[in-house]
């Protein structure tokens, strides 16, 4: 209908004005733009101003430190905000992550990796990361699994890690169907299961999974 509110877009700019209104602040922080309350929902519109702002590079770094140095025992309200925008399959986010120079993914792993022993990383922290792999493998299959196949030791050592997580365990079984590991001797792989008591019971056929899937159907569940 000509002249209503649809077509001239007032409903859309005055349901992104407190989005805005935070974009407009100089010097406003991270903390700020995770604590609206229609965070989601701006994205889901497609937010340019929004979107421009959390795929930045110096905005991703932010969100990954948050994401991964939060306490599970104190607030976790804006590490779970940036679990949503990474989940919330935003392209400009996703290209950035899994871009050609690998550097995102590359300090996940690496700082997955160095942290090891049962109960290091948190059931919440595992979800939210699972839940990030999954959106990528979901949204940009192959450059994710391009970056997967880069990056096969790095990967491997961060998943086996943590597979006291049952999110982690899930994910990497997931990329063990998927052929991720199969260049690796299977001894390898079982030293990695059992070590450090990691057995999960995950070790049933593991050395005969050395064929892929079809990564269409690919998950990490």
């Amino acid at each position: 209908m000509a002249g209503s509110i649809w077509d001239s877009g007032f409903l859309a700019t005055s349901l992104n004005g407190d989005m805005d209104a935070i974009l407009d602040k100089e010097g406003f922080q991270l903390t700020e733009v995770l604590g609206e309350t229609r965070l989601l929902e701006e994205l889901e519109q497609g937010n340019q101003r929004l979107i421009q702002y959390l795929s930045t590079k110096e905005t991703i770094t932010e969100m990954l430190n948050v994401l991964l140095e939060f306490n599970e025992d104190e607030s976790f309200k804006d590490a779970h905000a940036v679990a949503e925008v990474f989940a919330s399959g935003v392209e400009e986010i996703n290209q950035v992550l899994v871009g050609p120079d690998d550097e995102f993914l590359v300090e996940l792993f690496e700082r997955l990796g160095t942290s090891v022993g049962p109960g290091t990383l948190g059931a919440r922290k595992a979800g939210y990361i699972h839940n990030l792999l999954t959106t990528l493998v979901k949204d940009d299959e192959q450059l994710t699994l391009a970056f997967l196949n880069r990056h096969k030791a790095l990967v491997m050592k961060a998943m086996l890690a943590h597979l006291d997580e049952r999110a982690m365990a899930a994910g990497f079984k997931a990329l063990l169907f998927a052929g991720c590991f199969d260049v690796f001797q299977n001894e390898e792989i079982e030293a990695g299961m059992h070590g450090g008591g990691m057995g999960m019971g995950m070790g049933m056929g593991m050395g005969t999974i050395t064929t892929t899937t079809n990564n269409n159907n690919l998950s990490l569940i």
